[in-house]
């Protein structure tokens, strides 16, 4: 997702670089670069020892209530590009998992979306190609989705969170509520319903327009078809569709090659999904 949307960049009517000399060119190109390959999750899991050094060892030298237009606090960033660096690759995994900070209805849709994409690739792979697809993309292992949700969100979202939210007291709404969706999580994995006051849905005294509380609701309720994946309650098992069905067309011989030349330029295939907060 995000190099389509670099790619642009370089086209006629949205080169949005094009007024910059050739040496700020080559390093604005550089660096998206970079943020694009900080998504990758092999390369987040290095550097968030690393992230969490400097903030354990800088701010706690200049007070770790500082506000962050601290002069302390700015010259720690505006000093060391490597730890700007690594600031930018922090923020990109947090926004590239940032479905898991939203309202629980919000949350809940967008993981069941991108879990049937995942089954839906789990059952092209088990019955096209012969092989047993990754637990999260087993659809015979939906029930076990909720507690893959939890994992994700103690492994990668609520770490980022964490420390982000070190560097600016702002940010630490995306940590409670990516911690409020963990508990939504283990309500469903226990079979039991999720409590409306869990759900973090804008009250009027927030100041939320007035039928943005309904949206939300009419989406957590929103009906799914016979295939889809309904975590509320009970997990429930999805029905495998017939093998028939499974349209190879969705999954082209020249995506296994596109995948490889990702490899090959040193970006592995365990990026998360974009925005989806979602257990890759």
């Amino acid at each position: 997702m995000y190099s389509k949307v670099g790619i642009s960049f370089f086209f006629k009517g949205t080169d949005i670089l094009c007024n910059l000399s050739h040496d700020d060119y080559r390093q604005s190109v550089k660096i998206m670069e970079k943020a694009i390959l900080a998504t990758d999750l092999s390369r987040y899991f290095a550097k968030l020892p690393q992230f969490r050094q400097i903030l354990d060892e800088r701010i706690s030298a200049v007070g770790e209530a500082k506000p962050i237009d601290d002069i302390a606090v700015k010259t720690m960033w505006q000093t060391e590009a490597s730890n700007r660096e690594l600031l930018m690759c922090m923020l990109m995994t947090a926004s590239d998992v940032s479905a898991s900070t939203k309202p629980w209805p919000v949350q809940k849709k967008s993981a069941e979306l991108v879990a049937n994409e995942f089954f839906q690739q789990g059952d092209f792979e088990r019955q096209k190609l012969n092989i047993k697809p990754d637990a999260v993309m087993d659809r015979e292992l939906s029930h076990q989705f909720p507690q893959m949700q939890i994992e994700f969100i103690d492994a990668i979202c609520a770490p980022v969170y964490e420390l982000i939210s070190r560097v600016c007291v702002r940010l630490r709404p995306l940590l409670e509520g990516c911690l409020a969706n963990r508990d939504c999580w283990d309500s469903v994995a226990k079979g039991e319903t999720v409590k409306e006051a869990s759900m973090r849905l804008p009250g009027d005294a927030e100041g939320a327009d007035a039928g943005y509380r309904d949206r939300l609701m009419a989406l957590l309720n929103a009906p799914f078809s016979s295939t889809a994946l309904h975590l509320e309650g009970t997990p429930t098992s999805l029905a495998v569709p017939n093998s028939d069905t499974v349209n190879p067309v969705d999954f082209p011989a020249s995506s296994v090659k596109t995948a490889r030349c990702a490899e090959d330029n040193d970006a592995t295939s365990s990026t998360t999904v974009g925005g989806g907060g979602t257990a890759p």
